[in-house]
């Protein structure tokens, strides 16, 4: 961020891939966080999703586009990153585990709507998705394990996040909610019917998530004491 508060913004070239493409999603390469990364490899890769099931993968540090992977025949809605896989959620009912690559996958679960967002928890070993039609899917990698919570929403999930062992979800229905990882047990709901919750997001260390709502304000919560923390307009 510059000394005036504004955040300096640069534009990839595309070439021909710009061409007719509408961009729905992002995910930067989470390898920043491992200590033993030299500076040059620190937040190096940013996959993009687009409306023709493509994944555009961009350097961060010489903003260059470096590849690009047909996954997909419909549209891309969410896209989650770590150090060793992507997840990939889409228009044709899909959650799907692919190597880095994109040369293959390593599982997939169809839902019975749109996959609209999808994260993967702190240690890499599960996978929790969210679709249109209100439904929480939980995928265990090592042993390809899917448990689906049907109706846990009942209107879509328009964003999702895991926070330690627990899942938040932001839903068309007015609600948030916080999911026990584990027993798939909901925790704790925060209704806002004045105001439209569009995207959360956790802290990665601190009991503490942000969300984003329509109004423009965006809400600060404290996990364990079930609270708003903070508010920004």
């Amino acid at each position: 961020m510059r000394a005036n508060k504004t955040l300096r913004g640069s534009a990839v070239i595309l070439s021909h891939h710009a061409r007719n493409s509408v961009f729905t999603c992002l995910d930067f390469d989470n390898s920043f966080y491992s200590a033993d990364k030299k500076e040059e490899e620190i937040l190096s890769r940013v996959f993009v999703g687009s409306k023709h099931g493509m994944i555009y993968q961009v350097n961060y540090h010489n903003e260059k586009l470096e590849g690009t992977f047909q996954v997909d025949e419909q549209a891309i809605y969410s896209v989650s990153v770590n150090e060793a896989f992507c997840v990939v959620g889409s228009e044709d009912q899909f959650m799907r585990v692919w190597s880095l690559d994109f040369s293959e996958f390593y599982m997939e679960a169809k839902h019975e709507s749109t996959v609209c967002s999808v994260d993967i928890s702190p240690d890499g070993l599960k996978v929790a998705c969210g679709t249109v039609s209100g439904s929480i899917g939980i995928a265990e990698k090592a042993n390809q394990k899917y448990q689906s919570l049907l109706r846990a929403h009942t209107a879509d999930i328009l964003s999702l996040d895991i926070q330690k062992d627990k899942i938040i979800t932001a839903s068309r229905d007015h609600t948030i909610r916080l999911w026990d990882l584990n027993s798939f047990d909901q925790d704790y709901e925060f209704t806002t019917p004045v105001d439209l919750p569009l995207c959360v997001a956790a802290h990665p260390t601190l009991p503490l998530f942000s969300c984003g709502f329509e109004s423009g304000v965006l809400r600060v919560f404290d996990i364990e004491k079930t609270c708003v923390s903070d508010e920004f307009v």
